[in-house]
């Protein structure tokens, strides 16, 4: 009788432990599937931080800048998302009576030059920006290029605030600003100032009543036939140092590319098809020179109007 109990002890104890380590093992099974559920979202809540920072800012050319000169900014920056960025927006960058500029076609509607060139005192600046092309690639970049010209202006733009936007197509963005009051030589935007040479194109002093002096754009390069395939520069300024915007109007016999960045001033005339080639020039609105006359191979016609000021002239491309 005591073995068949010690037999019944020894069969209910090992029943009670398998039972135990089953239990046991149950329990770590689930412990170790929760514990899997839960530690990638643990996870990431912890990195995945969209997050874009402004890290500093460049000058890439150096002054001191005369009036259409291009200047090149870098800024360099750190993207969690790894996307790179699809927009950098610069704003505060210039000098006493010297701002930059992207839109050179601004120049042929004095109204929109007035607003977005050249504004009163308490109007927000645009700023300069770099947007990624369709189809660029920006999967892993770290800066962005952003460029501009010099142009004169009315305002006093070395002071105020200075700022940098970066935002990538999902709309995470970061940012960089300091006012002048706090700008200090250990700040990178600092470098937003830029060394120029002074200007006289406009009249700052408000004299009412002064002379404006004769100007001269040449473009004798362009033949009268130009033929197809070829390409021709533009100038960037007109004799007297004024900036200039071209512009092609046609049905595909030419068109106007920049080798820098798109709304600068000059650049190139390309010519594609036969056809009537329309070119299109726009000086920058100004105080010291009259409206160029140019030293051309077809004559230059003005279209001047209230709202408008351009000047145009046709080429016939034959072949």
């Amino acid at each position: 009788m005591q073995i068949i109990a010690i037999g019944h002890f020894f069969k209910g104890y090992f029943f009670d432990q398998v039972g135990y380590y089953a239990h046991m093992m149950r329990k770590k099974i689930i412990l170790t599937i929760c514990s899997l559920m839960i530690i990638p979202i643990t996870q990431a809540s912890a990195t995945d931080r969209n997050i874009i920072e402004v890290v500093s800012v460049e000058q890439i050319t150096q002054g001191p800048y005369s009036v259409g000169d291009i200047v090149t900014f870098k800024v360099n920056y750190t993207d969690s998302t790894k996307l790179g960025a699809d927009l950098v927006v610069i704003k505060g960058v210039g000098a006493k009576n010297i701002c930059l500029s992207q839109e050179s076609q601004s120049f042929a509607m004095p109204a929109a030059w007035n607003r977005e060139i050249d504004p009163p005192v308490d109007h927000p600046i645009m700023g300069i920006r770099w947007q990624a092309e369709a189809g660029l690639d920006t999967y892993g970049r770290t800066f962005a290029l952003v460029s501009g010209f010099i142009v004169p202006c009315r305002i006093d733009n070395s002071l105020g605030l200075k700022r940098i936007n970066v935002m990538n197509y999902k709309n995470v963005q970061g940012s960089l600003n300091i006012s002048q009051e706090g700008l200090s030589e250990s700040t990178s935007l600092v470098n937003l100032n830029i060394d120029t040479k002074p200007s006289d194109l406009l009249n700052l002093s408000k004299d009412i009543g002064l002379v404006k002096l004769s100007d001269k754009v040449s473009i004798g390069n362009i033949p009268k036939n130009p033929r197809i395939g070829k390409q021709y520069s533009l100038p960037r300024l007109s004799q007297g140092g004024v900036p200039i915007s071209w512009f092609a109007d046609s049905m595909g016999a030419c068109s106007i590319s920049h080798d820098t960045f798109e709304g600068d001033i000059g650049g190139n005339l390309k010519i594609h098809k036969k056809g009537a080639c329309f070119l299109l020039s726009s000086p920058m609105p100004n105080d010291k020179y009259k409206s160029p006359t140019y030293k051309a191979n077809v004559q230059f016609k003005s279209m001047n109007s209230e709202s408008t000021k351009r000047f145009i002239g046709v080429y016939t491309v034959k072949k």
